[in-house]
């Protein structure tokens, strides 16, 4: 299986941003992902430098783009896809996208990211999983905010005898039945459950936007003032490499490993999502590239052998 991984917190940064890189390299160029960018029309881009392969592979991937403004639930596959479905699942899961894999470092703290209709009760169910492994116990937060749930929401909770206005709300309910306890005390935009377990929702902004799940993991940092440590990150198995993308950057710069595991939710995927995700896992590689490969205090590209 091949699949990005946080490196080494004992390395330094420039280390660990050079591992990092000859990691995403050896992702895409691996040959599950070569061939489905044949599959879908793509070139041969194994002679390219690192910088023109990601620059080539962030416009390619918009061919895997079939989100369209819509829910994920909502993607459907295509005639392609279905066509040649057994080889692009075969490919999807070998780039680990399809099947959870088991925790690696035990973690200092489990945070558990709030989502849409299920996910607030399912990745409870996968943090307290963990919990129960782990002989010295973390500290679980649930990372959230006060989105008003939409109407399918509101039906899927309404089948399991619920009355929830926000993902928070959800998200509660998921944290407070998956470990058994109840709300101790909540003091601004933090619960305590007790037992070392937290609820964080982060504010939405005073011009309307609406927080996300880095604005809440900014909010975690702070509070408990979190360096050097494990976190782990539970969400679900098609966003775990994603995810893990997107949060480099607090990992790089508070000296943290960060490693993401995710809920089994195959009965609700179809190819066109997993391929949707690998397109987002892309372009959170894009977005580290320009940030990372171009720095001037980095130097060229080429001063880190790409």
């Amino acid at each position: 299986m091949v699949e990005i991984k946080c490196p080494p917190k004992d390395l330094s940064v420039d280390d660990r941003i050079n591992l990092l890189f000859k990691n995403i390299e050896s992702y895409i160029d691996s040959e599950e992902f070569r061939r489905l960018v044949l599959l879908f029309g793509g070139i041969d881009y194994s002679a390219m430098s690192l910088k023109e392969k990601i620059d080539y592979l962030y416009e390619f991937v918009k061919v895997w783009d079939y989100r369209n403004n819509r829910e994920r639930w909502a993607i459907k596959n295509d005639d392609f896809i279905v066509q040649h479905q057994e080889e692009i699942r075969d490919l999807l899961s070998k780039l680990n996208l399809v099947h959870p894999r088991p925790l690696g470092t035990k973690p200092d703290f489990v945070l558990i990211l709030g989502g849409a209709r299920k996910n607030n009760f399912l990745r409870p169910k996968k943090a307290k999983d963990v919990y129960d492994v782990c002989e010295e116990k973390p500290v679980v937060v649930g990372l959230t905010c006060d989105r008003a749930i939409n109407d399918l929401e509101t039906a899927v909770y309404r089948d399991y005898g619920l009355r929830i206005k926000t993902e928070a709300d959800a998200l509660g309910v998921g944290i407070a039945e998956s470990f058994g306890v109840q709300e101790q005390s909540r003091e601004d935009n933090m619960v305590l459950y007790g037992n070392h377990i937290y609820m964080i929702s982060a504010r939405n902004y005073p011009d309307g936007r609406r927080a996300n799940t880095f604005d809440t993991f900014k909010e975690f940092l702070n509070f408990f003032n979190v360096r050097d440590q494990n976190i782990l990150l539970v969400t679900n198995q098609p966003y775990t490499s994603y995810q893990l993308l997107k949060f480099i950057d607090f990992a790089l710069e508070n000296n943290l490993y960060i490693e993401s595991i995710g809920c089994d939710i195959q009965d609700e995927m179809q190819e066109a999502n997993y391929l949707q995700e690998l397109k987002s896992n892309v372009d959170a590689i894009k977005t580290l590239s320009d940030k990372y490969l171009m720095e001037e205090k980095y130097g060229e590209p080429n001063s880190r052998g790409f």
